[in-house]
């Protein structure tokens, strides 16, 4: 057990070192050129993960694409609700 947490402590240590150096050389070390081409490729990488989620979304149909107000469920629900007086 202690030596899962010695583990542990340096392995947390290790990620804030690596963190912070990333951090000091981000603010130190590089150009505002590089700076603007690490945020534009972060927003490259964005606009990809939403044009490839929503591709896959088209593919295996998981948008519901039926009118909901019309669903027999929902129906009996809000009927219920106004029944309750809400």
């Amino acid at each position: 057990m202690r030596k899962k947490l010695k583990m542990i402590k340096w392995a947390g240590i290790a990620v804030l070192v690596v963190v912070g150096a990333g951090v000091i050389f981000y603010n130190v070390a590089l150009t505002r050129e590089a700076k603007d081409a690490i945020k534009h490729a972060g927003s490259d990488m964005n606009q990809s993960y939403k044009k490839v989620k929503t591709v896959i979304s088209d593919i295996t149909g998981i948008v519901m694409e039926e009118d909901v107000e019309n669903l027999a469920n929902r129906q009996a629900t809000i009927s219920e609700w106004e029944s309750l007086g809400y």
